[in-house]
């Protein structure tokens, strides 16, 4: 499935410093942050404010509100509240305003401001000029602006800090076609096949590779030898295979095989949902796509539960489609399709 291309995990692991939990205002960040791993964001809002009315630990405490504005949606106020837990630093820069940093950029992009993100990247590079990530995710505004040839050239950038991380060479092909440039996303992934037979080590990665050129005999041939080696993960790729060979049943077996195999994972629920849906097996197809939504997995959440609701529209419980559509769209305010949806489902 496509994802969205700013590959930094959102997550809520404070960086406190060792602080003291035991005042007032530590009581309510505290509080904050748990409400930060519950999604209870507006709650979060609310403790993180006690605390900084306590006037304790101000930084992460304007972090926790910026993180919980970004999962609202309300991105001017997360920048505003990033730019203030910066403003406490005093001129230092460790690990937390580095990731503050980062947060801040993926709030200037999702609010469409793809400049203030490639200045506020920029910066990150110029501080660490090694890390990978800045680069990737300074091409991902650039390619949003229209600007390939400055997209290309921080892709490099980032390859070149790590010729090896072939989930890049993916990423970046993904990012690519979804701005049309199939070709020259397509380059990447030959850059990668390339070292891949060359090492002759990862017939995993060497799998994934060749799905994606669309080469589906050769995927299955290193994906079902990467499973051999042991690779169980190698069943979630060879299942998204034996699905672009038409053959669901199969597919639907080796996803099955990875949730016993490994774990359960939004992205495998995710893809075995879709395979059902091909079947129009619509009630296995809705079980599966709330297995995946009880994860709560971020990255997958929003295809997960429009997939659900596209669902309940085959099932004919247009209602419930509808007050699915409403909860999806106060989460996820700028999806144009799914705005379009709602549109049908208000006439049924």
């Amino acid at each position: 499935m496509k994802k969205s291309k700013i590959i930094i995990i959102l997550t809520v692991s404070f960086i406190l410093g060792g602080c003291s939990l035991q005042s007032a205002g530590s009581k309510s960040e505290e509080l904050g942050i748990q409400c930060l791993k519950d999604a209870q964001y507006e709650e979060a809002v609310s403790y993180f404010e006690s605390a900084i009315e306590a006037d304790i630990e101000l930084e992460t405490s304007y972090r926790g509100i910026g993180i919980a504005y970004l999962n609202l949606g309300k991105y001017e106020d997360a920048i505003d509240a990033f730019n203030k837990a910066l403003g406490k630093a005093l001129g230092k820069i460790g690990e937390l305003e580095i990731d503050i940093c980062y947060y801040k950029a993926v709030a200037q992009f999702k609010n469409k401001d793809m400049q203030g993100a490639i200045e506020t990247y920029t910066s990150l590079i110029e501080y660490d000029g090694k890390n990978k990530e800045s680069y990737y995710l300074r091409a991902t505004a650039y390619l949003n602006q229209e600007k390939l040839e400055l997209a290309k050239a921080d892709f490099d950038a980032a390859i070149s800090k790590d010729k090896d991380a072939y989930d890049m060479y993916i990423n970046i092909y993904e990012n690519l076609c979804e701005h049309g440039y199939e070709k020259e996303g397509a380059e990447y992934l030959n850059k990668a096949k390339n070292r891949l037979e060359k090492s002759g080590k990862n017939n995993l990665y060497l799998g994934r590779v060749n799905y994606y050129l669309k080469d589906y005999e050769a995927a299955k041939s290193n994906l079902e030898a990467a499973i051999k080696e042991g690779k169980k993960e190698g069943y979630l790729y060879l299942g998204q295979v034996f699905d672009k060979l038409e053959d669901t049943q199969t597919a639907q077996s080796n996803y099955s095989k990875y949730i016993e195999n490994i774990k359960k994972s939004a992205e495998v629920y995710n893809s075995l949902g879709e395979s059902l849906l091909k079947e129009k097996n619509y009630t296995g197809a809705l079980q599966v796509f709330q297995s995946g939504i009880a994860l709560k997995d971020e990255e997958f959440d929003k295809k997960l539960k429009f997939n659900e609701i596209i669902t309940y529209e085959y099932l004919l419980e247009f209602k419930t489609a509808k007050e699915k559509m409403e909860e999806y769209l106060n989460l996820y305010p700028d999806d144009e399709t799914a705005k379009r949806e709602y549109e049908f489902l208000k006439t049924r």
